[in-house]
């Protein structure tokens, strides 16, 4: 879409509402836009016309003591595989601030996790899927996965 007006205007035309929808990595279409810089200019000015791409989801701070309860390994059944990683690594703008993450063995990659508040989260990117933490005296015991297809409930170990 960089400098691509008419096209991102036909697409627009074509689905209504599609520049509210997020990329891959949760961006806006207007953050991509203006990543584009001056080649990519009248695209970010009809998009900012439109009043609504620039509309990321809302997320919640997180207390650092929560986050770092919630890091571990999380098990959803018998297979060597079967399991999810949440865990800190470095922000990569601030290397100081730890985010946290949801890893599977031999999964395509890492997702970032947005929280939504009440230690329920959705991985970067992926907007419909929800992962809500359960805590038991105090310790978090479980995570469960919940998205349009599919709910999974995985142990803490």
């Amino acid at each position: 879409m960089m400098g691509q007006l008419d096209a991102v205007k036909a697409v627009i035309a074509a689905r209504p509402g599609i520049q509210q929808t997020l990329g891959p990595h949760g961006i806006t279409l207007m953050s991509h836009a203006k990543a584009g810089g001056p080649d990519a200019a009248a695209v970010a000015q009809y998009l900012a016309s439109l009043g609504d791409a620039d509309t990321p989801i809302a997320t919640q701070p997180l207390a650092d003591a929560d986050r770092d309860a919630l890091a571990g390994k999380y098990v959803y059944g018998p297979g060597p595989r079967d399991y999810f990683t949440i865990d800190l690594q470095p922000d990569m703008f601030d290397k100081k601030i730890l985010r946290l993450g949801i890893d599977r063995p031999n999964s395509p990659a890492r997702r970032g996790l947005g929280h939504l508040g009440n230690l329920v989260f959705f991985p970067t990117g992926v907007p419909t899927a929800k992962i809500a933490f359960a805590r038991e005296g105090g310790k978090v015991t479980q995570l469960t996965l919940a998205d349009p297809n599919a709910m999974v409930t995985a142990k803490r170990v």
